[in-house]
């Protein structure tokens, strides 16, 4: 009984939440995603070239290490940024 009542307690939140969950989550995506393309905008139309070359990887890496944004998304902007 100690070790069922645990997971049912979680089952119970999960159907009681649930729904709400995947809202917050979908949420933070979309939010991710804005920050990425208002950072990319930023950095393809501000500076000068040397300063934005050499910043932005340092920029990427340290939104991909907060995980702001995912890996792909990070080589993706990293490739854009480079080229």
């Amino acid at each position: 009984m100690v070790l069922l009542l645990p997971f049912l307690g979680v089952f119970i939140y999960v159907i009681a939440r649930g729904h709400g969950m995947s809202e917050r989550e979908a949420e933070r995506a979309e939010r991710q995603q804005k920050q990425l393309q208002a950072y990319l905008r930023e950095t393809v139309s501000t500076g000068d070239e040397a300063s934005r070359h050499a910043d932005s990887p340092a920029k990427l890496a340290e939104l991909n290490s907060h995980g702001d944004i995912t890996e792909e998304e990070f080589r993706k902007a990293k490739a854009k940024v480079l080229a």
